[in-house]
């Protein structure tokens, strides 16, 4: 009898496989492409992906080591005819950039849907239009220049509070150090030192500094005291960093904060991926917040862009997939892994998790003062920062004075 109960057994998972099998075969096999590679950015991605399996879509996804590697890729496949499905893209005007190559988008008319506007954030809505037309699908909201700590070690150098103030910022760095406690872990990775700057800049001078820098350039004469300032700071978190921090990746130096090696780093809230899969035990002891002084929700949204391809039912399916990642079931579990606030207005805190929480809470401080992250418009503002930021970041003898005068330079004479 347990022989025969074997054979049934063997039968029914046989069965069950062939079935699985067969429903694999059946499904649409779609191409994601991605620059998302830490641990915890795959897990937030699988996390969309299995959504989309209700959908009998299958996700073939296709990693690029950064966003800058993402474009090159797509940009040739775009040039090739054959673009992927989907990719992964950053809006505002990175998407309208790609919007002007004259490639072909996959619309399937989202700007008549009342739902989509009513549904998430207008700040959202702008980064994913181009001329009032929508032509992506957005996944989350991330708040830019968040800083991360670990409270244990906080503690042990008798720091009881996060500093709001960038006095008190000081004065947490001074017990770190006399408690022999690595005060911040840095990163090489120019991207992430020109969100501190920009996060430092900003709360120092609000939005009208930046746009100072990237827009229309110094126009109330302000901006080099500004930027004295604003590197008397980073240049400060570039010291504190030390020769370490060259090489060292982001989501590296966030494992850095969870395993207690440094008190802090600065990054977007999108470190809640790797506390995500780091961490251990209450992960409430570990906190974000904004950098000190910085009262204004400085954000960006992570946006899906389909293309039109060969792929038989493609543009009827799409639609689909916009209204799954929709789903607060769907925004919740993503949130989860990846950080963030949710794109839908109005979902339940109470299913976030404390870094999203304290995220959403700087979201709805200031509303009338949530902006992205800064564009060019054709000045190649970014460009010219970035380049100055290197220097400033190779060079420790470069000082505050020197470095303002440099970024203000690099960046007037190249307009």
């Amino acid at each position: 009898m347990r022989h025969l109960f074997s054979i049934i057994f063997v039968l029914i998972l046989a069965l069950v496989s062939s079935a699985r099998a067969d429903t694999s075969k059946n499904m649409m096999q779609i191409e994601l492409h991605t620059f998302w590679v830490s641990k915890g950015e795959q897990a937030a991605l699988q996390s969309l992906t299995r959504r989309m399996e209700r959908l009998n879509v299958h996700t073939n996804i296709v990693v690029s080591s950064q966003y800058n590697d993402l474009r090159h890729t797509i940009a040739n496949r775009i040039g090739l005819g054959y673009p992927p499905e989907i990719t992964h893209w950053l809006g505002g005007e990175s998407l309208e950039r790609l919007i002007s190559e004259n490639s072909r988008f996959l619309n399937p008319d989202f700007s008549n849907r009342d739902f989509l506007r009513d549904a998430i954030y207008p700040e959202v809505i702008e980064e994913i239009s181009v001329n009032d037309k929508i032509y992506a699908i957005p996944v989350g909201i991330h708040l830019q220049s968040s800083a991360i700590y670990n409270m244990e070690l906080l503690a042990q150098a008798g720091v009881t509070e996060i500093p709001t103030e960038w006095s008190a910022f000081y004065e947490m760095v001074e017990k770190l150090e006399r408690a022999s406690i690595l005060p911040f872990a840095g990163t090489s990775e120019l991207w992430v030192n020109r969100e501190l700057f920009n996060g430092i800049l900003t709360s120092l001078g609000e939005r009208a500094a930046l746009n100072n820098l990237y827009g229309n350039f110094d126009t109330d004469g302000t901006l080099l005291a500004q930027l004295v300032e604003a590197m008397k700071l980073f240049t400060k978190f570039r010291d504190l960093a030390g020769e370490a921090s060259r090489g060292r990746k982001w989501d590296d130096m966030v494992k850095m904060v969870v395993d207690g090696e440094a008190a802090m780093t600065v990054v977007g809230d999108y470190a809640w991926s790797e506390i995500k899969t780091y961490g251990t035990g209450d992960l409430t002891r570990f906190k974000c917040a904004s950098l000190p002084g910085l009262r204004t929700a400085y954000f960006g949204v992570d946006i899906f862009i389909a293309f039109e391809t060969t792929l038989p039912g493609w543009r009827e399916k799409y639609p689909q997939i916009l209204e799954t990642i929709l789903e607060p079931e769907t925004q919740y579990e993503y949130l989860q892994y990846k950080g963030g606030i949710s794109i839908v207005k109005d979902l339940d805190s109470a299913g976030l998790n404390p870094c999203s929480r304290a995220s959403l809470d700087r979201w709805n401080q200031v509303p009338n003062q949530r902006f992205s992250t800064p564009g060019t418009r054709d000045k190649n503002s970014t460009a010219l920062v970035n380049s100055a930021l290197i220097k400033i970041l190779a060079d420790n003898d470069i000082g505050p004075q020197q470095a303002a005068e440099l970024i203000y330079n690099t960046v007037k004479n190249g307009q």
